[in-house]
């Protein structure tokens, strides 16, 4: 099978930031925009400190969105898109451990969809363990599960990973 056609990862929407309001006075406001190379530290600092499994920043990703607060990186999502289906493929949506439950995953997610539409893809997916946390979040997201492979985590505790999708629509 043929790999996916490679394209660009800035467009209009992405290259705008976007704010969230801060939970408590005094705290910078939270804003969304493009990776930019000199975002990798960050990204990596924050992949690495999660203790559930691996995670890591894929800089050769269809898209990149990342979360500031001021100019500290505090979030990113990353996706690669299968042009021969039109799937876009979640690879991490991860936030920094002190800025977690505040709607930034929610909004890195929100932003991974917009951007798989701009691709033109009509279903954006990832494929979690099967008792990880990321399998609520997805599913409070208007996710479903779509199907699972008992063996696609080898050698580690929980061996299944579920698939979940979300059928994006205009």
């Amino acid at each position: 099978m043929a790999p996916p056609a490679r394209r660009k990862l800035g467009s209009a929407a992405s290259r705008t930031p976007q704010a969230v309001t801060p939970r408590g006075s005094g705290e910078p406001a939270i804003t969304f925009r493009a990776y930019r190379p000199e975002d990798l530290p960050a990204c990596e600092r924050i992949a690495g400190s999660s203790p559930d499994f691996a995670h890591a920043i894929d800089t050769n990703a269809d898209a990149i969105e990342v979360a500031t607060a001021g100019s500290e990186v505090i979030g990113f999502a990353h996706m690669q898109v299968w042009s021969w289906n039109r799937v876009a493929w979640l690879g991490d949506v991860l936030v920094a451990a002190d800025y977690r439950n505040r709607g930034i995953g929610k909004a890195l997610t929100r932003r991974m969809e917009q951007r798989a539409r701009e691709f033109g893809c009509l279903v954006l997916m990832d494929h979690p363990p099967a008792n990880h946390r990321a399998v609520q979040f997805y599913l409070s997201q208007g996710f479903r599960i779509c199907g699972y492979n008992d063996r696609f985590y080898p050698g580690s505790e929980e061996t299944t990973a579920l698939f979940v999708c979300k059928e994006l629509t205009e």
